[in-house]
């Protein structure tokens, strides 16, 4: 199966591709907001470079959020397009739980992503247990559920509350920036697995996660 991985919900944009449980490659922009600019060049230069084509696709994965809400909606229209003019079936996945995939660590692992308004994305597991489903929570809220020993954490959310977590939690341990930030390759494992299980969706069903509204949204209502 040749999955191709779309994650555009933080600054970092991220595409992959993989055959089977195999990553044949994946480019990273870091530090990019232009993801509608960047997104199809980076996975044309991906397929180039592998020498495939978009014929030989048997599965989008995409990561349909937490995240920016613009990134998201790129992401998922794009993924939307691909899916529709190559009738392909799409597997959705968590932004979080793909990040969660970014590392191994022999105890918590926590996802953490900026949601602002002093709010985190955030989720976290032990081993192959959810502890923590996605959501969007308060930072001091999230740390008190983690419970005791050491937690590693990943995601963007480390660059802004990296010392308040140290002054928590002084036993944190954080992943590395090569590992920090969103993964396509991620995306395609959890897609992978997604679709074995059937778990997918045609490109008509696929839907955003944006876990809360947008700022639009919120200033309507008021």
């Amino acid at each position: 199966m040749i999955a191709l991985g779309l994650d555009t919900t933080g600054n970092t944009l991220s595409v992959a591709l993989s055959e089977d449980e195999k990553i044949l490659g994946e480019i990273s922009l870091h530090d990019t907001k232009k993801h509608s600019v960047t997104l199809l060049p980076a996975i044309n230069s991906l397929l180039a470079v592998l020498g495939r084509d978009m014929d030989g696709i048997d599965l989008i994965a995409v990561s349909v959020g937490p995240g920016s809400f613009t990134g998201i909606r790129i992401g998922v229209a794009s993924a939307i397009g691909l899916a529709q003019a190559l009738a392909l079936p799409v597997a959705q996945v968590d932004a979080l739980m793909a990040l969660l995939e970014n590392v191994f660590f022999d105890g918590t692992i926590c996802a953490i992503m900026d949601a602002r308004r002093d709010q985190v994305y955030a989720a976290a597991k032990k081993e192959d247990t959810i502890l923590i489903p996605s959501g969007a929570t308060q930072l001091n809220g999230l740390l008190a559920k983690l419970g005791d020993g050491p937690v590693m954490f990943v995601g963007d959310g480390i660059d802004q509350y990296r010392e308040t977590i140290l002054q928590s939690r002084p036993d944190s341990l954080f992943a590395e920036r090569a590992v920090r930030y969103q993964r396509a390759s991620s995306v395609c494992k959890i897609g992978v697995e997604k679709c074995r299980r059937g778990d997918v969706r045609t490109y008509r069903e696929v839907r955003a996660n944006y876990l809360r509204p947008s700022q639009a949204e919120r200033l309507k209502k008021k």
